[in-house]
């Protein structure tokens, strides 16, 4: 199932270009690519409370990211993800 994201160019320059969209277009391609799933919606509330309590870490770039393991802040401490080839990062 393909989605055609209908919008209309406004302004250009050389290094951007402004894109005008319907609502009703933007929503669609939300729902297209999983924005409005509930799993989605869980872990964005559950970011902003870490976000709250002060659960944050500073990062220079999303490349830190790939070197890092991921550590759910609501796992005990002592956990230690699965990061052979058959687990998440395999």
């Amino acid at each position: 199932m393909s989605q055609v994201l209908e919008g209309k160019i406004t302004k250009r320059t050389k290094s951007r270009i402004r894109i005008e969209i319907t609502k009703e277009s933007f929503e669609s391609f939300c729902n297209a690519i999983g924005l409005y799933r509930k799993e989605f919606l869980d872990a964005l509330d559950a970011s902003e409370r870490d976000h709250r309590s002060g659960h944050l870490t500073r990062r220079k770039s999303l490349h830190e990211l790939r070197a890092t393991p991921f550590i759910r802040l609501s796992e005990p401490r002592n956990y230690i993800p699965n990061t052979t080839k058959s687990g998440a990062f395999g």
